[in-house]
């Protein structure tokens, strides 16, 4: 596992593979949304932590990302992510009780048995050569609270919109601190205060991809109120 984010493949490869340009243009679509919609009704169903949900979301963007087209099952990629997340993140579900609760949870799609799951998990590890660690915005999040630059209200605020964030490209084009600081600046836009608190921190990266940043999670937030 590497030590840090800046060391691990999640910058050197998968950020990397990005060009400049990439915040620029749409993060999201109704695509992407009804992955992340999937991936938290059937996570939540399997009793699997939020933070796993995330991870398995990540791992399907880099896999969509490599193979350069969306898979014709999504219900067994969901699935098969979500297993392989469970793990990553050390809180295992048996493949026993996931095959259960897939073939009950999705009753109209296709069968899932444990070797198929188990067969799709291999498919998407080979396609991210197995690089499965992935650094996410929340200690972030965590770190600016117990500084008390930000609020509790604010942290949960600014909490479910990282969460919401999984809906978008942001976690494969931006840095997680870039992510986690949008996020805290938005959920503390009327208090000049915690403002004030968080200028030093944010003199030191790139205010322009803050922004941006910003910029594409309140137009998430804008679908998302329309749906």
């Amino acid at each position: 596992m590497a030590a840090n984010y800046w060391n691990s493949s999640q910058f050197k490869k998968w950020f990397a593979s990005f060009d400049q340009f990439a915040l620029s243009r749409p993060t999201f679509d109704d695509s992407s949304i009804e992955y992340w919609n999937l991936i938290k009704s059937f996570g939540t169903k399997l009793k699997v932590r939020q933070r796993a949900q995330a991870t398995a979301a990540v791992l399907l963007k880099r896999y969509i990302h490599a193979v350069k087209h969306e898979p014709k099952e999504r219900e067994l990629f969901v699935t098969a992510c979500l297993y392989l997340a469970s793990k990553v993140e050390e809180c295992p579900v048996h493949i026993r009780v996931v095959t259960a609760e897939a073939i009950q949870f999705w009753p109209d799609s296709v069968k899932p048995s444990r070797s198929l799951i188990a067969q799709t998990e291999s498919h998407i590890l080979s396609h991210l050569d197995a690089y499965v660690i992935v650094f996410h915005p929340y200690p972030t999040l965590e770190k600016i609270y117990r500084e008390n630059l930000i609020t509790k209200k604010q942290l949960e605020l600014a909490w479910g919109l990282v969460n919401d964030s999984y809906a978008t490209q942001l976690s494969l084009i931006c840095h997680p601190h870039e992510i986690a600081y949008a996020a805290a600046l938005w959920a503390c836009a009327d208090d000049p205060q915690a403002l004030l608190k968080l200028k030093p921190s944010l003199e030191k990266i790139d205010v322009f991809r803050i922004t941006a940043c910003m910029q594409h999670l309140l137009a998430l937030a804008g679908r998302l109120g329309q749906s």
